[in-house]
């Protein structure tokens, strides 16, 4: 057999592996649910793992209730319209105003249909998220959100930093979880 014809049923049982092992929602599980997708002209050409924020408030809209969400937005869950459940890092809840939450997009295009999942029905069947599997590409994501002197990096490296007050510079945090390659200060 052909090497080129080899190396194409290879990659073809390899792709069809990778989507047999994708984790999918079964949305029968959730209370609530709502469709997201871009702004029209918002998004000119499809764009790959791209961590897109979502704001989500009663305000901004009008059925969705944190009060409907688990604890911190435990139960929340986001994923593509066949059902493939996508990762998502809650970067900041407030049940009484606006969240925001990174989810990363496989591939964002301007006709991407994102579904929002919420009001877990049984706890045990809500498919598990790794919120640092949002930043797969990135060295270290900082939100300086955190109200303390720490600057914690939600990627899966673990570079924390220290912050400093008016405009003093991040510092590595004395307790990294990878090596550093630059021991520059």
């Amino acid at each position: 057999m052909n090497i080129k014809i080899r190396l194409s049923i290879l990659a073809a049982a390899l792709a069809a592996s990778a989507s047999a092992l994708a984790t999918t929602i079964d949305p029968s599980n959730y209370d609530y649910s709502m469709s997201i997708s871009p702004a029209a002209g918002r998004i000119a050409t499809t764009l790959s793992n791209f961590p897109l924020l979502v704001r989500l408030s009663s305000t901004r809209q009008p059925w969705f209730n944190p009060a409907d969400c688990g604890t911190g937005g435990a139960d929340l869950r986001f994923a593509l319209a066949d059902g493939t459940l996508l990762v998502h890092e809650i970067d900041t809840w407030n049940p009484s105003g606006e969240s925001f939450v990174w989810v990363n997009v496989p591939s964002l295009s301007p006709v991407t249909e994102i579904k929002v999942y919420w009001g877990v029905k049984n706890a045990s069947l809500a498919p598990a998220v790794n919120a640092a599997d949002t930043w797969p590409d990135y060295v270290a994501v900082y939100h300086l959100g955190e109200g303390d002197k720490i600057a914690y990096d939600s990627s899966a490296n673990g570079y924390s930093a220290w912050k400093f007050p008016q405009g003093g510079r991040l510092r590595e945090h004395p307790r990294p979880v990878c090596d550093r390659r630059d021991e520059s200060p």
